[in-house]
């Protein structure tokens, strides 16, 4: 990050929790998963609360005892029994709604 420009306080390229709704009123289909054990997670659950309120079509899931970026960690995680049905939950979601995310960048 360059400090002196980007802000994850108040950069909502960073956090798009701080998009303004003239924006979030745009977005495609939002998937989101949450760990229960992420630092960010109240701010997922608020970002949840904004694209339902603009009705947009939005999905959370919380994953239990999961930290920020879990997917991140390889595969297979050990101890994270969960991660095949978390795989699983992504290539559904992906197939379900890559052709309305390409719809909505073609419209840009």
């Amino acid at each position: 990050l360059d400090s002196s420009k980007d802000d994850p306080d108040s950069d909502y390229l960073i956090s798009p929790l701080l998009a303004p709704d003239s924006i979030l009123s745009y977005f495609p289909s939002t998937r989101i998963m949450a760990g229960t054990k992420d630092p960010l997670r109240d701010m997922s659950f608020g970002f949840l609360q904004k694209l339902v309120k603009l009705h947009r079509d939005v999905k959370l899931v919380e994953y239990e005892h999961f930290p920020h970026g879990f997917l991140n960690y390889g595969i297979p995680v050990v101890g994270m029994t969960q991660v095949p049905k978390i795989l699983e939950q992504l290539v559904t979601w992906i197939k379900h709604d890559s052709e309305g995310v390409l719809q909505w960048f073609k419209r840009k």
